[in-house]
């Protein structure tokens, strides 16, 4: 392709980028489905290559579009891409911490289980953090808990928790990216080392 036409198509996918964005800014979900469209596949693509992990990469992008739907009237995007992609780059780096924290925390325990007395303490150190987890889902919309449940509890897939509530697939990775990220939000002073450990 001549150079010329390649720099129009640059052209063009600015222009079209700057329109979604102020689309965006005023709550126009076609435009934020079209954002969606546009990025999805890339975002997960990118994710994947850092993580390696294609759930967590997933969990990462729907983490990244509610952001991006939640924040719509604050956030000063000036190039859509670089956005998106640097959010997830950071998302993709956040996890790979928290891996290497999870790996730390499999190792103590694997050392403490080994100990006969440490085992009951660390039972109830699961026990409380089983019940502030408990706590944390009760404060979330109910169909955000009900979802959530669904899928971490009972480990239905998004496709079947979409038939069965009659919802779309979208709506239903929205509620569980929602849920994650409030589980992370109330839980942050809660062992988190730990909670880093369950929550993915």
């Amino acid at each position: 392709m001549p150079f010329e036409n390649r720099l129009h198509q640059v052209k063009d996918s600015d222009e079209q980028h700057i329109r979604l964005v102020r689309l965006l800014a005023v709550g126009n979900e076609e435009a934020f489905r079209e954002i969606y469209d546009l990025f999805w596949d890339k975002l997960l693509k990118f994710v994947f290559s850092k993580i390696n992990c294609r759930e967590s990469a997933e969990e990462i992008v729907q983490e990244i579009f509610l952001d991006l739907w939640e924040k719509r009237e604050t956030r000063q995007i000036r190039h859509l891409s670089g956005y998106l992609f640097r959010l997830a780059r950071n998302k993709a780096l956040d996890t790979i911490r928290a891996q290497i924290v999870r790996d730390q925390h499999r190792e103590y325990f694997c050392r403490q289980n080994s100990n006969k007395d440490s085992g009951t303490e660390a039972s109830l150190a699961f026990q409380d953090l089983s019940d502030a987890i408990q706590m944390s889902l009760a404060h979330m919309p109910e169909k955000t808990r009900e979802i959530f449940r669904m899928n971490r509890f009972e480990f239905l897939t998004v496709r079947e928790i979409s038939s069965h509530l009659q919802l779309s697939e979208r709506t239903v990775e929205y509620h569980i990216a929602y849920a994650l990220r409030t589980l992370r939000l109330y839980l942050k002073d809660f062992l988190p080392s730990v909670i880093l450990l369950l929550m993915t």
